[in-house]
C-alpha cells in the first residue's frame, strides 16, 4: 500500500495538484485514510459476523477518535497493520459479544481506568511520522484527554440509562487504542522504534 500511494501522490505532483512540499504529508495522509478504511471493512464484517453490527460501530468510533490523537503500535508494514487491527478488533467484538451482561459494568469501570491511566501518563506518543513540537505536543496531549474523558463520560451515560451494551462497547474502543498506546511505549522503551506508521 506504501508503494501505491507513493505512486499515486507522484502522479499528483506530475498533474500539479499537489506540490512537492505537500508529497510526504499527502503520502501520510493516504496512508491513514486507507488504514482507516480498512479497519471500518473489517470492524464491519467481524461486527455482522458476530451479529452485533451497531455495537461493532460504537467500538470503533471512539477507538478511532482517541488513537488519531494518542499515537500508538504501528506495524512496520501496511499488511502487518491490517492484520493487527483485525485481530485485535476480532478480540475486541468477541469481549463485546461475550462478557456476560452481570460483568459489563465492573469491566467497563476497570477498562476506562486502564484506558485513562494509560492516556494521561503515556499519550501522544511520538513517531518518525509524527515529530511533535512542543506546541503540538501539548494540544496532542489536550485532545487525548478530552478524548477519553469524553468516551468514559458517554460510556457511563449509557450504562446509567440502561443501554449497558453500547456503554460497554465504547468502553472496548477507548481500552484498545489504550492498549496500543502502551504496547508503543514499552517498544519504545525496549529499544525499537516504530519505522512506519500506517
Amino acid at each position: 500500500m506504501t508503494k501505491f500511494a507513493e505512486k499515486t501522490i507522484s502522479y499528483l505532483v506530475e498533474l500539479g495538484s499537489v506540490s512537492e512540499d505537500e508529497k510526504d504529508i499527502c503520502e501520510y495522509g493516504f496512508l491513514l485514510i486507507a488504514s482507516l478504511a480498512i479497519n471500518l471493512l473489517v470492524t464491519v464484517a467481524i461486527g455482522f459476523a458476530f451479529a452485533i453490527p451497531l455495537e461493532m460501530l460504537a467500538m470503533f468510533i471512539p477507538f478511532a477518535a482517541l488513537r488519531a490523537v494518542s499515537g500508538g503500535y504501528h506495524a512496520k508494514s501496511f499488511g502487518g497493520c491490517v492484520a493487527v487491527s483485525a485481530v485485535s478488533i476480532a478480540g475486541a467484538i468477541a469481549a463485546i459479544r461475550f462478557t456476560p451482561e452481570t460483568a459489563r459494568f465492573l469491566i467497563a469501570v476497570g477498562l476506562s481506568a486502564f484506558t485513562l491511566a494509560t492516556v494521561f501518563t503515556l499519550a501522544p506518543l511520538r513517531n518518525i511520522n509524527r515529530p511533535f513540537d512542543g506546541a503540538e505536543m501539548r494540544k496532542f496531549r489536550k485532545l487525548s484527554r478530552i478524548t477519553v474523558i469524553g468516551a468514559i463520560a458517554v460510556s457511563q451515560v449509557l450504562f446509567l440509562t440502561r443501554v449497558p451494551l453500547y456503554g460497554f462497547s465504547i468502553s472496548t474502543g477507548i481500552a484498545l487504542s489504550g492498549a496500543a498506546t502502551l504496547v508503543a511505549a514499552l517498544r519504545e522503551r525496549g529499544g525499537e522504534h516504530d519505522e512506519e506508521e500506517v
